[in-house]
């Protein structure tokens, strides 16, 4: 696979002059950008709002359209990416739900955990309802132990992948 880089810029803007993108599907609850505001205010911002340059020299939002919001009249990194309309789309439809997809290593989550101290009683409680959602159940005692009889093949009904354990 060749990779293209489709990043032509890094740009420091005033949020207020960003455009909201008009296909942006993503909603942000109070509760949500609550805890945004908070991690931004002990963290600072540590991430690029990503957006494309329109025709007339607007600059629209990709992704980062909470932390825009949140950061009102401050200025703001922002990658500008070199793609046009149809791009910038797939991007936004996509962008989200394939990071969504990763997996939980709930060692190595504990472990980070274990060493990070966040002020903000709010993301501390999202942090620990986080690890508990990852924590494997314990098994009940009647539960059997797998054995070279127990079949083992399995379809997930939602999309069909196929695996074996």
């Amino acid at each position: 696979m060749q990779i293209k880089n489709r990043i032509k810029e890094l740009r420091i803007v005033s949020a207020s002059q960003l455009v909201k993108s008009g296909y942006n599907w993503r909603t942000h609850s109070d509760y949500q950008l609550s805890l945004l505001r908070d991690i931004i205010e002990e963290v600072g911002f540590a991430g690029a709002v990503i957006a494309r340059e329109r025709s007339d020299g607007s600059l629209e939002i990709i992704d980062g359209h909470a932390r825009a919001e949140l950061a009102g009249n401050e200025e703001v990194p922002v990658l500008i990416l070199d793609v046009n309309d149809t791009e910038a789309k797939k991007i936004l439809a996509t962008y989200d739900p394939i990071g969504a997809l990763a997996g939980t290593d709930s060692e190595r989550l504990d472990a980070l955990l274990g060493e990070v101290e966040i002020a903000s009683q709010g993301v501390t409680q999202m942090l620990e309802q986080l690890r508990a959602k990852v924590e494997p159940p314990e098994p009940p005692e009647e539960f059997e132990e797998l054995t070279a009889d127990i079949d083992t093949n399995r379809v997930c009904p939602k999309c069909g992948y196929r695996w074996s354990e």
